[in-house]
Formats: structure tokens, C-alpha cells, sequence
């Protein structure tokens, strides 16, 4: 079914794309088209099929996002892998039931608690907006702060082409000795504009990153019924066709540059007009793009974000439910993964830990299946059954004890409180805190070349970037490295 569903978005897709074009918002982009064959008329680009699958054909199937310290921290996107990333874009922050703009103390706590969670494969993006930097120069500051708080695989943002130019720079200072041509180290997420338009910035991006050979996700968001068709199926015929639009562009600036299926298409609530993107459409949108990404032999990005406004049975049901479906599709990347609440508008640390475990829960079934169990008998022949015999218990049984520690399946998330007043979501709450109060307690930066600090500083200062803004975060990682608040001793502690 699946597949025949495919065929058809696909053809819908071509039509699209053959009759209706798509408006391209960059000269650059337009001459570049117009030397390689493409029909245009004004800014509307018309791609044939032929067009489509001769650019498709040229980008790989699979690549490695490499961390600064790899390749232990090396991602492989493609095949059969899923990595989970931590929420993107959102302005507001949830804590302690306390709802506030987002700073940048909050990004550092985000970038921290991804850097110590092995669920989370790629750090850096916007974890969260915060509202007290400038918005001219927020690109370089977040990108800093990342490579200072984490090593792991980056995740870059969108911009115009100088704001791209000057984060290709700050890379090659961070990562020195070799060219960007000949690795991936930033993944930037580039969104079009529904419906049917690729904006100036997302295409100067797009322009940058593939003359960098650095992959970009293109992301179509279009809504079911305002921004899209009013059907699921029509509404991802729509965000296809920008797609292949994208990836088409992405090859033909620079063939064989990494790029990501990284269709978005949820409904919209017909009562509100707001992004239902918990919903059960918004998953099957997922596994859809999952299969077209496949059939375009591409890695895919995929999944969607909770409605709920807060931590609660309803986001709970609605995350287990995103995670499970587009992870169980084969999406490569999951994009919001984890600590993303109230669709894409607020980030909670404590959801964040939550979502860590309900990607757990997911992994473990899905890695269940896959185990072959012909080599490891123990499992299914068991000793211990005739020698525990009729009656018996398996507590004390040696298979047990060897195992205890490992298996079945070991949540991080504590129900128990002694405070007997406390409701079972309460007490949650309160030791996913505690949690993340131990965490940012053992938590150490991976440490970084003293003198490529200095240059990343003060490539950032020269291209205006706040002495202020650049020696409170240098602040605040010389207290990471030196000392920390101890959540189990209420002071400060310091550390050779």
C-alpha cells in the first residue's frame, strides 16, 4: 500500500513541479537553473521528470557528520540508523512550571545535557532562540557556544550568505589543518516556503553549504489545509515537490553534495489554524517521507512535536506515539526528538530527559527484533528452567544474576518520592530535576585547543560580536571546567 502511495505522490509530485513550477527567489539560483536547461519564466522554474532523477542520481544514498573528536563521535546518516536530535527553533522555555523567554544560559544548559546524553547524536542548531542576543550575529554566537560545550557532530541554521560564509569560516578556524570540502562536520536545516517557493535565504544557504560540500536537510513544512492541500496524502505531494525542487538545486550548484529528504507536512487544526503536529497525521506524513526518501535512495529526516503545552499524559501519549511510528519507518533523523513542547514554540529540560527515555524504550524494541538470537542459544534454551523446576524462582538463578544488571530494560525515569503527598507525575517531575541538577553537576566541556579558542574568539569579535556576550559564555565554560553547583550539597565545589 505503502508503495502504490509513493508512485502516486510522486507522479502528483512531477505534475506539479511540470505545470505549476516553483518560484525561486535568488539570481543566482536562476542563472545557475537557467545554465543547466531548467525552464523558466520570471522566477518560476519548471523541472521535468528528467531534470528531477538526473540531480537525484548524483546525491549520495549515505555520509558521515563527523565530530571534532572523531571518529568516536561520528554519526553515519543513511541505511537503517536512526539518530534523535534535540528540539530547534523555540523561543520560550519551560521550567520548574515557570514559562519565560529563552537567554543564553538556557542554550548552554540545552547544549550540556545533549552533550551528555549518548541518545542524542548531534548537538548545536537552535536549542533554544534566546531573546538577549542580537538576532544579526545569533548564528556565529550559537555556533560558538556549541563547539565549546560539546564536541559532537554539529547542526547548523539558516541565513543569508555572508551570515553561511562567516559559519564556514568559523569552522575551518575550529577545525583546522584540513579543508571543509573533504568532510561533513555541520548539518544545516534549510525550510521552504510553502506553497511552492524557495526563499533567498534558504537558497543562499543552500548555495553555501553545497559549495562547502556541507549537507544540508531540506525541509518543506507545508500544513494540511492553510499552507497545503486539505488531504494528508495531497498535502505530501505538495512538500515532494518542493523537495525535489531543493535537492535538484543542491546538485546542480555542486553534484554529490550530501543533502536530506527532511519532509515536515503536518495538518492543521481546521478549529484553531494552529500546526497539529501531534496528531496522527503528522505521523503518517513521517512514515510517507520515510518511503519517498528511500525510493530517491536519499537519508530522510522525519517525525513531529507534541501539541501539549507542558509535561503531561498528553504529551506523553503524543510523543510515544512520533517516536515510535517515524523511528519504526526508517527515518534517519529526528529532528525534535527530545525537550521540544507546545508544537515547535517552548523547550522543557525536564521533557527533554523524558523524551531521552522514551527514545530508549523505542530503541530497545526496535533493536529486539533486529538481534540475531541463533548464535546466543541461552535465550530461548534455558538451563535454569529444568534445574529452578516446577514451582521454583528465577531470582536467584545464575542466567539471572549474570544478567540483572543489563537486562530486560532499566528506565532513568524515577517515580518514587518519600513525599507520599506527591502525585506519580509530580514526583516525575521533581527527580527528572534532581536528574538534571546531577548531570550539569558531572558535567565537563570536552575541552578544546587553547589557541583555536583564541581564534574563534576573535574571528567573532571582528565580525562584531559583543566582548559581553563572548566573555559571559567564556565565563560560564571556565566555570564548567573549574566548578559547578552541587545539587547534593547546595554549594560551591571545586575540581583538579
Amino acid at each position: 500500500m505503502i508503495e502504490a502511495i509513493v508512485k502516486q505522490v510522486h507522479q502528483a509530485s512531477i505534475k506539479i513541479l511540470k505545470t505549476t513550477g516553483i518560484r525561486i527567489d535568488d539570481v543566482q539560483m536562476l542563472e545557475l537553473l537557467e545554465k543547466n536547461g531548467i525552464t523558466l519564466k520570471g522566477k518560476i522554474a519548471f523541472f521535468t521528470e528528467e531534470d528531477i532523477l538526473k540531480a537525484i542520481s548524483t546525491a549520495p544514498e549515505n555520509f558521515t557528520l563527523e565530530g571534532r573528536n572523531s571518529p568516536q563521535g561520528n554519526c553515519q546518516i543513511g541505511g537503517d540508523k536512526t539518530h534523535y536530535l534535540a528540539g530547534f527553533g523555540a523561543p520560550y522555555i519551560l521550567e520548574n512550571n515557570i514559562r519565560r523567554e529563552a537567554i543564553i544560559d538556557d542554550y548552554i544548559k540545552m547544549a550540556k545535557l545533549v552533550h551528555c546524553k549518548k541518545e542524542i547524536s548531534i548537538n548545536g542548531g537552535i536549542l533554544v532562540q534566546p531573546a538577549d542576543i542580537p538576532a544579526d550575529a545569533f548564528q556565529l554566537i550559537l555556533l560558538y557556544t556549541a563547539l565549546l560545550f560539546s564536541d559532537k557532530p554539529l547542526l547548523g541554521m539558516t541565513g543569508n550568505g555572508k551570515q553561511q560564509s562567516d559559519i564556514m569560516e568559523l569552522l575551518k578556524i575550529a577545525y583546522p589543518g584540513f579543508p571543509l570540502m573533504d568532510r561533513s562536520v555541520i548539518m544545516t536545516l534549510v525550510n521552504t516556503t510553502s506553497p511552492l517557493v524557495l526563499d533567498t535565504n534558504m537558497l543562499q544557504t543552500l548555495i553555501v553549504c553545497a559549495q562547502h560540500r556541507q549537507p544540508v536537510i531540506i525541509s518543506p513544512g507545508p500544513m494540511a489545509g492553510t499552507t497545503g492541500p486539505i488531504s494528508i496524502i495531497g498535502n505530501v505531494a505538495l512538500g515532494n515537490a518542493e523537495l525535489l525542487a531543493g535537492i535538484t538545486c543542491s546538485q546542480i550548484i555542486a553534484p554529490g553534495s550530501p543533502v536530506v529528504y527532511g519532509l515536515m507536512a503536518p495538518p492543521a487544526s481546521m478549529q484553531t489554524c494552529e500546526c497539529d503536529s501531534g496528531s496522527p497525521g503528522a505521523v503518517c506524513s513521517a512514515v510517507l517521507g520515510a518511503a519517498l526518501a528511500r525510493n530517491y535512495k536519499v537519508p530522510s529526516r522525519g517525525g513531529a512535536v507534541p501539541n501539549a503545552k507542558e509535561t503531561s499524559v498528553v504529551g506523553g501519549l503524543e510523543r510515544m506515539m512520533i517516536t515510535m511510528g517515524a523511528s519504526n519507518a526508517g527515518v534517519n533523523l529526528m529532528v525534535h526528538a527530545a525537550g521540544l513542547i507546545d508544537r515547535f514554540n517552548c523547550v522543557s529540560p525536564e521533557q527533554f530527559l523524558i523524551d531521552v527515555d522514551i527514545i530508549r524504550r523505542v530503541e530497545y524494541f526496535k533493536q529486539f527484533f533486529k538481534k540475531d538470537y541463533t548464535d546466543d542459544l541461552s535465550y530461548v534454551d534455558c538451563p535454569e528452567i529444568d534445574q529452578v523446576g516446577t514451582g521454583g524462582n528465577f531470582l536467584t538463578a545464575p542466567n539471572t544474576i549474570h544478567r540483572c544488571r543489563t537486562e530486560p530494560f532499566f528506565t532513568e525515569i524515577n517515580t518514587k518520592s518519600e513525599n507520599n503527598s506527591l502525585t506519580e507525575n509530580e514526583a516525575v517531575l521533581l527527580n527528572t530535576r534532581k536528574q538534571i541538577d546531577q548531570i550539569l553537576y558531572d558535567y565537563r566541556p570536552p575541552g578544546i585547543n587553547s589557541k583555536v579558542k583564541i581564534n574563534m574568539r576573535e574571528f567573532l569579535e571582528q565580525r562584531g560580536v559583543s566582548k559581553n556576550i563572548l566573555d559571559h559564555i567564556d565565563t560560564q565554560y571556565d566555570l564548567s571546567r573549574l566548578s559547578t553547583f552541587s545539587p547534593l550539597i547546595g554549594e560551591k565545589t571545586h575540581r583538579n
